[in-house]
């Protein structure tokens, strides 16, 4: 508890210094990153006391992860502020950094808060009720090899379907259909597609219950393809839920961390993955356009080539992993909506996050002209003036889309609110007791973790990534025999 207590005190002084004296903004801007980490560590810290979170880390409960997650992307990639800029971020002053900075700090200091306290005890209770109505006619128990291959076999064919049906994969193909055009039947495949990686899922908690040589293979065989078509796909967040895919299981059965995977992982994400990925966008990309995925598939081979031809190892590790940190930053965004909301552009209304839960359980079968909720692209052009033609997106973040919604007050309650909600998250779904859990975890881990998507979209989005872990939770689980008790 001392730790905890100095730590909160490092993450304070700097603001408290901040204010006392004129510092410039280089400095003010080391202070807040200071303040950044050592609140982030504190509030690691306090999530690991609770006993649901013991071997919280190597259980991938997501309460601790988040203060890692925010610990690497509000605090350690500030370094990346001194570098050369160029981009879209060179519209962010330096100032608005530092007020985000001290939003940050706060922020971590309300999430872990409401994630001491909790929800009340009514909450919980219908919480629970709601999850055992969603794993209605399953046991906590997962099937043999026929659920891998069914969970691989229905996700294979719904992704080959996708691509079919709008000559699209992930970054490649024409990106223009992301924000103009959605169907019904495009959202069906896009959920079944995921099955894919539960397959990967399921066959790496069969290989570490099992310890089988078969199972491993089968575990081999079926990431090696997850990481094919992500490569394909032009995505670098394939890779990551592909491990995770793997990890949790891991955590789940031993209680530890796999540290060979995720250091062997952490190497070839830097070394290959990113440098291909990359690669392979300037390739994909085109005066004219993006390149089909047929044509980007044969080009795929040359450029993974030409990145393992690569001689010197060490100087690619260290520029991607300086890429790497640009990228996760997300202090930059957070910045802009602090440097330009409310002067420039006009508060949301707070009112927005009351029915996005209920606009996004429509499904588009019911409701055909369904707005598309492309948040990350409209935030590009609102708030870094980008044309309509540039098919980027830019991090929302939840903390950034709190303070566009109405200032400090969505902050204080949404950030103390989040932090609760990832308390109960993490107190109904323990993979160590339950193996259903664990389809829950892969699909809200990258997004409530990962904090790109601001509140507003994860609440939209809700629904349909229930429904997913839902699909495969029904698909995988073993069936409930006739008049046994729940």
């Amino acid at each position: 508890m001392l730790s905890t207590i100095l730590l909160v005190a490092a993450g304070a002084l700097p603001m408290l210094l901040d204010g006392l004296f004129a510092f410039g903004v280089s400095t003010r801007m080391t202070l807040g990153m200071v303040s950044v980490i050592a609140l982030a560590c504190a509030a690691l810290r306090l999530t690991l006391v609770l006993p649901l979170n013991r071997r919280g880390i190597a259980r991938w409960r997501l309460g601790p992860w988040y203060a890692v997650w925010v610990m690497l992307t509000f605090g350690i990639s500030t370094v990346t502020w001194w570098l050369p800029l160029a981009g879209s971020v060179t519209v962010v002053s330096l100032s608005s950094v530092v007020d985000a900075l001290r939003l940050a700090s706060v922020g971590i200091v309300l999430w872990a808060v409401g994630y001491l306290v909790g929800l009340p005890r009514v909450g919980y209770a219908s919480a629970r009720r709601v999850v055992g109505v969603l794993l209605h006619g399953t046991e906590p128990a997962l099937r043999g090899h026929g659920a891998v291959w069914a969970l691989f076999a229905i996700g294979s064919v719904a992704r080959i379907t996708s691509v079919i049906a709008s000559d699209r994969l992930g970054y490649v193909g024409d990106a223009s259909q992301l924000v103009s055009d959605s169907t019904a039947h495009r959202q069906i495949l896009a959920v079944l597609s995921t099955l894919t990686v539960f397959a990967v899922m399921v066959a790496a908690y069969r290989a570490f219950t099992t310890a089988s040589k078969g199972d491993y293979a089968i575990l081999l065989i079926l990431a090696l393809v997850e990481v094919f078509f992500g490569a394909l796909a032009g995505g670098k967040q394939s890779f990551v839920v592909t491990a995770l895919a793997i990890l949790i299981p891991y955590g789940a059965v031993r209680g530890k961390v796999l540290l060979r995977v995720l250091l062997i992982g952490t190497l070839l994400f830097v070394w290959v993955v990113l440098p291909f990925n990359n690669a392979y966008r300037e390739v994909v990309r085109t005066d004219s356009g993006r390149l089909a995925p047929s044509e980007a598939a044969e080009r795929a081979p040359n450029v993974l080539g030409d990145v393992l031809r690569t001689g010197e190892v060490l100087p690619v590790i260290t520029d991607s992993t300086t890429t790497l940190l640009g990228r996760i930053r997300e202090t930059g965004n957070v910045a802009i909506i602090l440097q330009k909301t409310p002067e420039y552009v006009p508060y949301h209304s707070p009112t927005e996050f009351l029915y996005a839960p209920f606009v996004g359980a429509v499904p588009r079968l019911i409701w055909p002209d369904k707005p598309i909720f492309a948040s990350g692209y409209e935030f590009y052009q609102e708030y870094f003036s980008t044309s309509r033609d540039n098919y980027s997106a830019a991090a929302v973040t939840p903390l950034g889309d709190l303070y566009r919604h109405g200032g400090w007050i969505p902050v204080v309650i949404g950030m103390f609110l989040f932090g609760a909600i990832f308390r109960l998250f993490d107190t109904l779904f323990r993979p160590e007791n339950d193996p259903r859990a664990m389809f829950f975890m892969l699909v809200f881990l990258p997004v409530l973790v990962k904090g790109e998507m601001g509140v507003y979209q994860i609440l939209v989005s809700a629904a349909s990534m229930i429904v997913t872990a839902v699909v495969g939770v029904q698909i995988a689980s073993t069936r409930k025999k006739i008049g046994s008790q729940t």
